[in-house]
């Protein structure tokens, strides 16, 4: 109603938790230079109310929805193209050596209790299924290094999106790996293969 204090709490102070640190810090940005088209906006006397009219309002809220629409553009771009750190890097090193040389035990130390593999067939295969795939080619020589394909990383706090083009069985194939950090561990949750037809 009019002549009312409407209570607005910036969202990074209500939700500390729930966003990422530099989404928590634009939003402050944000919210604290909008502080006075807030003030404008709803901290308005009771005494004063009725010298207010509806363009004021409406043009102290566009101030405050657009604000809001920067920082949450601004935030998720800046975040999602963040580079995985150093302890991302070697855990994916290191897991997908382990699985070139059959060891199935140093693969399952990177993979969650709960993986699942999609293959580009449809076919679904648990943790223990592929650790017992990998053992199953201990005695075979090690795979020789690929070349290092093109991986794109999409980094959200302690969940990371990697997405590598590659080939499997000759055929090309899109690879989508969902990593989550687990006590302080970067592990694979799932992985999911897709062949390019074109």
């Amino acid at each position: 109603m009019r002549g009312w204090r409407i209570e607005t709490r910036c969202l990074a102070c209500r939700y500390p938790e729930a966003l990422p640190q530099n989404v928590r810090r634009s939003w402050h940005r944000v919210y604290n230079a909008s502080a006075t088209a807030r003030n404008q906006a709803y901290h308005v006397p009771p005494a004063a109310a009725n010298t207010r009219g509806p363009e004021t309002e409406v043009i102290a809220m566009r101030t405050i929805l657009t604000a809001a629409m920067i920082v949450l553009a601004s935030a998720s771009v800046s975040y999602a193209q963040a580079q995985p750190d150093k302890a991302l890097q070697d855990a994916q090193a290191a897991r997908s050596q382990a699985m070139r040389s059959g060891d199935g035990a140093g693969w399952g130390k990177y993979t969650t209790d709960d993986f699942m593999v999609v293959g580009a067939d449809g076919a679904v295969k648990t943790k223990a299924e592929r650790i017992s795939e990998i053992n199953a080619t201990k005695s075979s020589p090690p795979a020789a290094q690929p070349t290092q394909p093109d991986t794109k990383w999409r980094v959200y706090g302690t969940t990371a999106i990697a997405t590598t083009q590659t080939s499997v069985a000759d055929k090309p194939t899109m690879i989508t790996s969902v990593w989550v950090k687990q006590q302080g561990m970067w592990k694979v949750a799932t992985v999911q293969l897709t062949n390019v037809t074109k």
